[in-house]
């Protein structure tokens, strides 16, 4: 009997070292990780793949994260998303809320919060969450 698929979680942020950071520690957990550096790759790679959760900056060089969170909604691509930013705010995060964001994570965020919100979201025991507390900017 084939192993079960691991569930995919795709990373959509601008910066190089926060996709390459989630990548190792989402990677580590077990998971397959895509990434994407803007809105036209991250909806290249929802479409051609089930994405179980997708971790979205909401300030992209230029774009808004946000108007990906909106097309997916409205496509039905990605069913679960997490919202991530630096400039966190009351009115952003209503319209997060409204575009369907089960969790919201501001930078510099905690690698072990970051973790347990993937688990939680995907279902999954809280158990088995490995590593030390660690906090990247």
């Amino acid at each position: 009997m084939a192993s079960p698929r691991p569930k995919c979680i795709l990373v959509v942020d601008d910066d190089p070292d926060t996709r390459g950071l989630l990548r190792k520690v989402i990677g580590g957990m077990g998971y397959r990780v895509e990434t994407a550096d803007c809105r036209e790759r991250a909806l290249q790679v929802s479409a051609g793949q089930q994405v179980d959760l997708a971790i979205v900056d909401m300030y992209l060089a230029g774009e808004s994260g946000l108007e990906i969170l909106k097309t997916w909604k409205e496509n039905g691509v990605v069913q679960k998303y997490v919202a991530v930013t630096a400039y966190g705010n009351v009115a952003l995060a209503e319209d997060c809320r409204r575009a369907g964001v089960k969790g919201f994570v501001e930078k510099p965020f905690d690698l072990e919060y970051v973790r347990l919100l993937i688990k939680g979201l995907l279902g999954e025991a809280a158990s088995g969450t490995a590593g030390e507390k660690e906090e990247v900017p």
